[in-house]
């Protein structure tokens, strides 16, 4: 599929052919398949996400893998929406797996996503991305760049995730840092595009203040459970009117 036909998708010109419908959904489900499945367990680790872009297809996504010591956790929301901001996912999610595949840190990978964004010039479709991984030896590294403060729920308390640097995409120089986190049995990782707090209700948004209660209040929930309150939340919240994607992302250390 060239860019044209990813325009064609967008703007609703191709017609539908054959029982599983058009190329708008062939274009919705191929991006989906660039994702894991919606729910893991693992070992050490349970986790969950799901995604709603605002058009059929967008620039939000989410990655996560178990290589038996480590699980990594992604999430990422490209500047925009539908045809374009997918392309742009598409070249993030195409870095970042083969970055990865270099054993680097979250600042090392997020760092080097950024010099090869700036050398293609993509300024205006920058992105905000979380990258964090948990070990089986209670550890927890994150890389936050420029995107909505993850939380991270213990038994005591909510903390937000904030050490990193600006989104990927602006500045070639700019620099990254990470932060390593001691994790306890049960401690919560919950991730969120910016759909999710700034989904609008008149001159209202949902917030963060909403987005802490349900996590709270369902912190003794599946992780899919929680996923799905604030997604439910979050679009409800909205009477129907999405101006934005959601993307949730929980993962659950189990030690």
């Amino acid at each position: 599929m060239d860019a044209r036909d990813w325009e064609q998708v967008e703007s609703g010109e191709v017609a539908t052919y054959g029982a599983k419908g058009g190329r708008r959904r062939e274009a919705a489900e191929t991006q989906r398949s660039f994702m894991p499945p919606a729910e893991y367990v693992g070992t050490f680790v349970r986790a969950a996400a799901a995604t709603h872009p605002c058009h059929r297809i967008g620039g939000d996504f989410f990655d996560y893998f178990d290589t038996g010591w480590e699980f990594h956790v992604l999430l990422g929301d490209v500047c925009g929406k539908g045809t374009a901001a997918a392309l742009q996912a598409a070249l993030v999610q195409g870095v970042l797996a083969a970055e990865l595949e270099t054993g680097a840190g979250p600042a090392t990978v997020v760092a080097q996503l950024n010099r090869t964004l700036c050398r293609r010039g993509t300024a205006e479709r920058f992105v905000t991305l979380f990258y964090g991984v948990m070990t089986r030896d209670d550890r927890f590294t994150y890389c936050n760049a420029g995107h909505c403060r993850p939380m991270l729920v213990t038994q005591s308390s909510v903390r937000r995730l904030s050490v990193g640097g600006l989104p990927p995409g602006l500045f070639g120089q700019a620099q990254y840092q990470e932060e390593s986190l001691d994790l306890d049995p049960g401690d919560t990782l919950v991730v969120f595009s910016d759909g999710i707090p700034e989904a609008t209700n008149c001159d209202q948004e949902f917030g963060d203040a909403r987005i802490q209660q349900i996590v709270t209040a369902h912190s003794g929930g599946t992780v899919a459970a929680i996923v799905e309150r604030l997604m439910s939340g979050a679009r409800d919240f909205t009477n129907g009117r999405q101006r934005d994607d959601m993307t949730v992302l929980v993962a659950r250390y189990l030690a």
